[in-house]
C-alpha cells in the first residue's frame, strides 16, 4: 500500500464540515491503529476517477492499480452508498486493511466459480469467511447488510470487540470530513521519508509536526486533484507555537519571483514581531527592523537560491538591509550589492526559513532580495522589469482560484512536463486549514510555449557600439551574433555566448552588418562599411579578397547591399556626398551603372525597391529631389516636383513609393510619375515603415498597422522596424524611456510575452535547433540578450 502515499501529500481543506446523519457510521469500522482512512460515497466511481487522472498516471502510476488490487473483491459484491477503507502500517508489503460498506447485491454467484476456496472461521462468538476466488483472497464478515472485508480476520475482530477506542486526535479529525465527498484522513507516520525530505528541503519547516493528522475532502478530474482539509499537530509542535494566534496575510513576493522556479516557500504574517522564537523571546525583541515585514520567502531555482523579504514600505526595506554590504554593480538601474553581513534570515529566522548562505542583495520597490549569486539577482531583476514574474502569469491566477489569497505558509512546486502543485496552511489556535492541488500539463497550469523567454544573455568587456545582428553559421546550421564594441573590436559569438573571435578594426562600423554569400556555396561572409572602407570578412575573421575596398574620401551614408533577383549577384552601393558608386562581388566597379552625380548631397542610403516585376533604385537628395532610377542608373520615373522628405525612408507599398514629408503628410508616387500628398492627421515627427503588403506608422502614441490602431503608453519611441522571417511579418518598436521592446504581428496583435527589456533595435531569426524564433537585442551597455518566442 506504499503506492498510495505520494499523492496524499497534497492534502488541504478550506473548512471543517459537520457530521451528517447516516445509517452507516463509518467511524464504527475504523480500527484504532489505522493510519490512512479513505471514505467514499461511491468507491468504484472514485477508483475509476483515479485511473483517469493524468497527474497520477504521470507521477504515481501505481496508485489506481493498487487501489483496484486491494478492492478486487468488489468484482463479486456491489457496495452501495458510503463506505470506508482503513490501512494500518502502510509501509509493509502486505498492508493490513479493513473495508466496510452496505451490501446492495451479490454480483456473481459464488457457486459458479470453479477456482474458489471458502473456509469458515469461528472465534470469540464471531463467524468469518476466508475466501479465495480466482486471484482474489480476502476475509469477510457480514452483519445484516453491512459487509466488512480484510486480509486477516483478526483485523476485523479488533473493531467488532471495540476494546480500544479511537485516539482523541483521530476521533476529532474524522468528524471534519464530509460523508457526501471522497475524503481522506492520514497520519503523519504514513508519509514516506522521501516525500517529507522533499517538502522540508524546499524550505517547508517541521512538516511532521504540522501534519500529525490530516483530514481532507478530495475533488478529482482528469487533469487536476484538489484537496481541502485541516491538520491537527502533535502536542509539542514548535511550528504551531510559532504561528499560534497570528493572522495570515496576502502573498506579494510572487510579484518579484520569475516564472521559472523549482520551489517557492513563503511565510506571511501581519506582524512578524508576534512570532515566538522561544517561550520568552519574540522577534520584536531581537530585531526592530522586522516590525514592518509582512512576508518572507525562500525560493529555489536551477541557478541557485534566494531569500526575499516583503516590507510595508521601501523605506522599511532600506532600513532593514542598511550597512549589510557594498554596491558592486548596477543592473537595469537596480544596485547589486555584496552581502557581507547576512544580518537576519540565516540565523534568527531558522525556525521558519532555511539557513542558507546568501552572498548578494538588491532592493526592488519594497522587497529586499538576497541571493547566492549576482547572476541570480540579475535574473530576478530582469523578470521584474520584463513583467515576467509569476504574479503576472496565467498560472498565478489559476493557483489562487484554488487557494486562499491569504495564508501563513505557502508552498508551490513546478514539476517536469509543466505539472504544478501547491499547498497552503492557515493557522487557528489548535489546528490549521489546508488547501492543495496538483495539476498536469494541458491545463491552465501548463507552460505556455508561445510566451517569450530569455534564453541567453552574455556580456562583452566593453560597451556595444553596434546593434547585435544574427549571422549564419554553416558549420552548425545555427545563427551566431556579430557585434562591435566601443574599442572597435568586432566579435563573432555563438548564440550560447562562446566568443569565436575578436577582430580589431581601425574605426567604427557605420552600416548594418550584412550577411552575404559571395561564392554562392552556402559559406557566408560579413559585409559592412567603416568610415573609408568597404569590408567583407569570412567567418574566420579573414578579409575576403579583393576586399577591403578603400576610399580616399569618407563615405557619407551606410552601404546598401542589393541582390536584385535573389541570385547572390550582389551590388554594394556606396555614397560620397553627391557621388554614388556601385561595386560587384569581386570588388570591381559595375560597368553600365551611369547615374553619375546628384545635384545636391545624397541624404539617405540608396534604396532598392521592387514593384511587381520592375526594379527601382531610389536616391534622395538634401534639396528635396528624388531620383527614381533603373538598374542602369538612368531615370526610370521622371518628375520635377521636389519633396521635403522627413527622416523617414522611402518604401514600396501597393505598387507605389511612399514616405512621410517634412510637413507630416503621406507622400505617394506612382510608377507613372503621379505625386499625391495627403494629410492623414499625423503628429509631428511621425515614423513610417512599409513593404508591398503592409503600411505601419507611429503618430504620437498611436501605432497604425494597416487598418488597425494600437494605443501605446505615452513614451519616447525609437524608429519602427518591419522584419520578415520564415514567411512571417513582425513590427518592432522600443520605448526608450522604459526600455521596453514591443513586437507585433501584421494583424496588429502584440505577441504574447511582450514587451521585454531591451535598449537597441532587434534582429530576429531561428537561431538554434528548435522551431522557435529568437530575438537579439542589447541589454545593459555591454550586454547581449537573446529572447525565444
Amino acid at each position: 500500500m506504499k503506492q498510495f502515499l505520494p499523492v496524499f501529500i497534497f492534502l488541504f481543506l478550506v473548512s471543517c464540515s459537520k457530521d451528517q446523519p447516516s445509517s452507516f457510521q463509518s467511524k464504527s469500522y475504523v480500527p484504532p491503529n489505522a493510519q490512512i482512512i479513505l471514505c467514499s460515497p461511491d468507491i468504484l466511481s472514485f477508483r475509476d476517477a483515479l485511473g483517469k487522472n493524468q497527474f497520477l498516471k504521470e507521477f504515481e502510476s501505481g496508485l489506481p492499480n493498487k487501489l483496484s488490487e486491494t478492492l478486487s473483491f468488489l468484482e463479486y459484491y456491489k457496495i452501495t452508498g458510503e463506505s470506508v477503507l482503513s490501512l494500518s502500517e502502510p509501509v509493509k508489503k502486505n498492508t493490513p486493511y479493513i473495508y466496510a460498506g452496505k451490501l446492495d447485491s451479490v454480483l456473481v454467484n459464488l457457486d459458479s466459480i470453479a477456482e474458489k476456496q471458502i473456509e469458515t472461521i469461528k472465534t470469540e462468538g464471531y463467524k468469518f469467511q476466508k475466501i479465495s476466488l480466482d486471484n482474489s483472497d480476502f476475509t469477510l464478515y457480514q452483519s445484516g447488510d453491512v459487509m466488512i472485508f480484510s486480509n486477516d480476520y483478526r483485523n476485523i475482530l479488533t473493531i467488532l470487540k471495540n476494546e480500544e477506542p479511537l485516539s482523541p486526535e483521530l476521533d476529532k479529525i474524522f468528524h471534519t470530513t464530509d460523508p457526501k465527498k471522497n475524503s481522506l484522513c492520514i497520519k503523519n507516520d504514513a508519509f514516506p521519508n522521501s516525500i517529507l525530505e522533499q517538502i522540508s528541503g524546499s524550505g517547508f519547516q517541521d512538516f511532521e509536526n504540522i501534519a500529525h493528522w490530516i483530514a481532507v475532502d478530495i475533488d478529482i478530474s482528469e487533469s487536476e486533484l484538489v484537496f481541502n482539509g485541516i491538520s491537527i499537530p502533535k502536542n509539542d509542535s514548535k511550528t504551531f507555537n510559532v504561528f499560534s494566534g497570528s493572522n495570515p496575510s496576502p502573498t506579494e513576493i510572487l510579484e518579484v519571483v520569475p516564472q521559472k522556479f523549482q520551489n517557492f516557500y513563503s511565510v506571511s504574517l501581519e506582524d512578524f514581531s508576534s512570532i515566538k522564537i522561544t517561550d520568552s523571546t519574540s522577534l520584536n525583541t531581537v530585531s526592530t527592523e522586522l516590525e514592518n515585514a509582512r512576508e518572507i520567502a525562500f525560493v529555489q531555482f536551477t541557478e541557485g537560491n534566494a531569500v526575499i523579504f516583503n516590507f510595508s514600505t521601501a523605506e522599511s526595506a532600506e532600513k532593514f538591509i542598511a550597512g549589510a554590504g557594498e554596491k558592486i554593480d548596477d543592473y537595469r538601474n537596480f544596485p547589486i550589492n555584496s552581502l557581507e553581513q547576512n544580518n537576519f534570515s540565516a540565523e534568527k529566522l531558522s525556525q521558519i526559513i532555511p539557513n542558507k548562505n546568501m552572498t548578494h542583495f538588491t532592493i526592488i520597490d519594497h522587497f529586499v532580495v538576497e541571493a547566492d549569486s549576482s547572476e541570480l539577482l540579475q535574473e530576478i531583476i530582469l523578470a521584474k522589469t520584463n513583467k515576467k514574474t509569476f504574479a503576472e502569469s496565467a498560472v498565478f491566477q489559476k493557483t489562487f482560484n484554488l487557494l486562499s489569497s491569504s495564508s501563513n505558509q505557502l508552498f508551490l512546486k513546478q514539476l517536469k512536463n509543466g505539472a504544478f502543485t501547491g499547498m497552503q496552511l492557515i493557522y487557528e489556535n489548535d489546528y490549521a486549514h489546508f488547501h492543495a492541488f496538483a495539476s498536469v500539463k494541458g491545463t491552465d497550469f501548463a507552460n505556455t510555449s508561445s510566451e517569450v523567454t530569455l534564453s541567453n544573455s552574455f556580456k562583452l568587456e566593453s560597451a556595444l557600439a553596434t546593434n547585435p545582428a544574427f549571422f549564419k553559421n554553416h558549420n552548425s546550421d545555427q545563427m551566431d551574433i556579430a557585434v562591435q564594441d566601443n574599442e572597435n573590436l568586432l566579435h563573432l559569438i555563438s548564440n550560447k555566448g562562446t566568443v569565436f573571435w575578436k577582430k580589431k578594426l581601425e574605426t567604427r562600423i557605420e552600416s548594418a552588418i550584412y550577411e552575404v554569400d559571395l561564392f554562392k556555396n552556402g559559406y557566408k561572409q560579413l559585409a559592412f562599411n567603416t568610415g573609408y572602407n568597404l569590408v567583407v570578412l569570412d567567418r574566420n575573421d579573414n578579409n575576403v579578397k579583393p576586399f577591403p575596398v578603400e576610399f580616399n574620401d569618407a563615405l557619407t551614408q551606410p552601404v546598401a547591399v542589393f541582390d536584385y533577383d535573389h541570385n547572390r549577384n550582389y551590388r554594394f552601393v556606396l555614397t560620397q556626398n553627391k557621388s554614388l558608386y556601385m561595386i560587384g562581388p569581386k570588388g570591381q566597379t559595375i560597368k553600365g551603372f551611369d547615374f553619375g552625380k546628384a545635384s545636391s548631397a545624397i541624404n539617405k542610403t540608396p534604396k532598392h525597391i521592387r514593384l511587381g516585376n520592375k526594379d527601382y533604385i531610389l536616391v534622395s537628395e538634401e534639396s528635396g529631389k528624388l531620383n527614381i532610377l533603373s538598374r542602369q542608373g538612368t531615370i526610370r520615373v521622371p518628375f520635377s516636383e521636389k519633396i521635403e522628405a522627413s527622416t523617414n525612408d522611402w518604401y514600396g507599398y501597393k505598387g507605389k513609393f511612399v514616405t512621410f514629408s517634412k510637413n507630416d503628410q503621406l507622400v505617394e508616387i506612382s510608377q507613372n510619375s503621379e505625386v499625391k500628398q495627403t494629410d492623414i492627421g499625423l503628429a509631428e515627427n511621425a515614423r513610417l515603415v512599409a513593404n508591398e503588403k503592409n503600411l505601419v506608422y507611429l503618430s504620437e502614441n498611436q501605432l497604425h498597422i494597416n487598418e488597425q490602431i494600437i494605443e501605446l503608453d505615452y513614451g519616447l519611441y525609437s524608429n519602427l522596424q518591419l522584419l520578415e522571417v520564415d514567411n512571417r511579418t513582425f513590427i518592432s518598436i522600443r520605448d526608450t524611456q522604459t526600455q521596453k521592446i514591443y513586437l507585433f504581428d501584421d494583424e496588429a496583435n502584440l505577441l504574447e510575452g511582450f514587451p521585454v527589456f531591451g535598449t537597441s533595435q532587434v534582429d530576429i531569426a531561428n537561431a538554434d535547433v528548435d522551431s522557435k524564433l529568437e530575438l537579439v537585442t542589447k541589454g545593459e551597455e555591454n550586454e547581449i540578450l537573446i529572447y525565444e518566442f
